[in-house]
């Protein structure tokens, strides 16, 4: 049974790195994605008024540990949690910077398909074209 799970861990895990052309066409796409992560943050910013920062604090608690031989002790355990804090922000730099980044996407939109034009020259038998057609 343990083989048959790591039989298919592992061809889960090979299924997910894609074909030749679906890795080329991630790779060449990469800091478009990036950048349009980036843009969609600052336009929530603008439009709330206000960011958000991510704040991780670790905690400890004692909770009790059982051994094998049947004794029990607290033990001192870590959690971590996180939540979000509002931040306040100058929403002028925000616009400013996201006129910035919009700019800079057009030119990444342009390169991204010219490398995703250069991928399909490179790969023309990959299986991913004929499920794009």
């Amino acid at each position: 049974m343990r083989a048959q799970s790591l039989l298919i861990c592992g061809l889960m895990a090979l299924s997910a790195c894609g074909t030749p052309l679906e890795r080329c066409e991630r790779d060449v796409t990469r800091d478009l994605r990036v950048l349009n992560g980036l843009i969609a943050d600052t336009q929530r910013n603008i439009s709330r008024g206000y960011g958000t920062e991510t704040r991780t604090s670790v905690r400890y608690r004692y909770v009790p540990c059982y051994y094998k031989d049947g004794r029990t002790r607290f033990c001192n355990r870590s959690y971590t949690t996180t939540r979000e804090v509002p931040v306040a922000i100058d929403l002028e730099t925000e616009r400013s910077k996201l006129a910035s980044m919009l700019e800079k996407r057009a030119q990444l939109e342009s390169e991204a398909r010219e490398g995703i034009r250069d991928c399909r020259a490179r790969f023309p038998g990959d299986p991913a074209l004929e499920r794009d057609t």
